[in-house]
């Protein structure tokens, strides 16, 4: 039953489509791949399945390092269903790989600062972890058991105190039965356990993830999963009739496999995607400067502008919407309110060497040779491998020297 719902369930089909969240699902097969060899050595002792379980642990974390917490997994496993005194050892090699990709984690952390500054224009800082580790674990679950406000961006995460609350109750449920099925049911406690620990990475208070993010629950969601497939088959038991079971099991599939159809659409290409999340997700900057790119595209120039000056107003630092603003503005044939925008996105980013490269090609229009040579020199500072940068860097010094190479002209009185 789990199996089957993890098959259908449309919270995982931004891994499962979207190119970039691929290492998620990758990742994911992996991760599962060595539990299961761990579990066959367990089993039957024979240390090939141990050296399996070794070697799809590495491929996992070069897939996936977010899934560094799978020997926390392991370990939960033996002190759920092993001998955990007995076998301790056994999992010193999986500490210490996931240890040393921790270590490389460390070593990548400021380049990641850097480049949510940079690309994402975010506030280095902190989370505070009573409200965002609620909000997640809530939110996540939400969209578990009821999938209907799935987004690429999960902009929507400000509450006033009482939906606080709700999500902070629903947080503190989901301990509950942790503790309660701790004491009752192993098997279900260590899959609760598997879902919290799955997302352990994602959940640490420093501002390098998002709070929410469909992908991130790939792995984990499988706890989630067990869960239902258990509670399905109990309700059976309850009633003393396991066709009640298998009907609600019944309903659940066709429900999800609705949904992923529907969300498939949006799916479709990217604005059909920018247009879907423009629904779930108006709080979100990035979305408004994506959907001012369709209507560009589209040559919708004035609703492309609102669209960038609403992503503008809600991160006003948002280097790429100015550069895509004065990108219109250029087409529209304001090339004043085009320069000024343009100068506007490196004041906030300066390394969009797009905007440097687009500032020499007004200056160019304009003749103002010189004007244009500056700005190309620093758009290749920025980005030396472009050839098209040097090609045109090429082009204008051969005008300037044509330039300087005229003869004077004696003016008549």
């Amino acid at each position: 039953m789990a199996a089957t719902i993890f098959a259908v369930h449309p919270i995982l089909i931004e891994s499962v489509i979207w190119i970039s969240g691929g290492s998620y699902s990758n990742g994911a097969f992996f991760g599962f791949l060595t539990i299961l060899f761990y579990l066959l050595f367990s089993q039957n002792r024979e240390k090939k399945f141990y050296l399996l379980s070794l070697l799809s642990l590495v491929v996992t974390f070069l897939f996936l390092e977010k899934l560094i917490v799978l020997p926390i997994i392991l370990l939960l496993y033996e002190v759920c269903f092993g001998q955990f005194k007995k076998n301790w050892h056994r999992l010193i090699p999986f500490f210490l790989f996931s240890f040393l990709f921790a270590l490389k984690l460390l070593g990548l952390l400021g380049a990641k600062i850097t480049s949510l500054e940079t690309t994402y224009y975010q506030q280095p800082g902190l989370e505070n972890p009573f409200i965002q580790i609620p909000i997640a674990i809530s939110s996540y679950l939400s969209l578990i058991f009821w999938p209907k406000a799935l987004t690429l961006y999960h902009s929507e995460l400000t509450f006033n105190q009482g939906q606080y609350f709700l999500k902070l109750g629903v947080f503190l449920i989901f301990l509950g039965l942790i503790i309660f099925f701790f004491k009752k049911e192993k098997r279900v406690f260590f899959w609760l356990v598997f879902f919290i620990i799955s997302l352990l990475v994602t959940l640490t208070p420093f501002k390098i993830s998002w709070v929410v993010a469909e992908r991130y629950v790939y792995f984990g969601s499988l706890g989630i999963f067990v869960f239902i497939a258990w509670l399905i088959s109990q309700i059976g038991h309850w009633f003393k009739n396991q066709k009640i079971s298998w009907i609600i099991f019944g309903l659940i599939i066709i429900s999800f496999s609705t949904r992923t159809i529907i969300r498939n659409f949006d799916w479709k290409n990217q604005d059909t995607l920018w247009l879907a999340t423009a629904k779930t997700s108006p709080s979100s900057s990035q979305n408004h400067n994506n959907l001012g790119d369709l209507y560009f595209r589209q040559g919708k120039y004035e609703k492309a502008v609102e669209e960038f000056e609403k992503a503008i107003d809600l991160k006003p630092n948002y280097g790429d919407a100015f550069h895509n603003m004065a990108n219109t503005y250029h087409q529209m044939g304001d090339d004043n309110l085009a320069l000024e925008n343009y100068q506007k996105a490196l004041s906030f980013n300066p390394n969009l060497w797009q905007s440097h490269q687009n500032l020499a090609a007004i200056h160019f229009n304009q003749k103002n040779y010189q004007l244009a040579k500056e700005e190309l020199e620093k758009a290749i500072k920025i980005n030396p491998e472009n050839a098209e940068l040097h090609t045109n860097l090429g082009i204008l010094l051969h005008l300037l020297s044509l330039e300087e190479k005229k003869p004077l002209i004696n003016k008549v009185p």
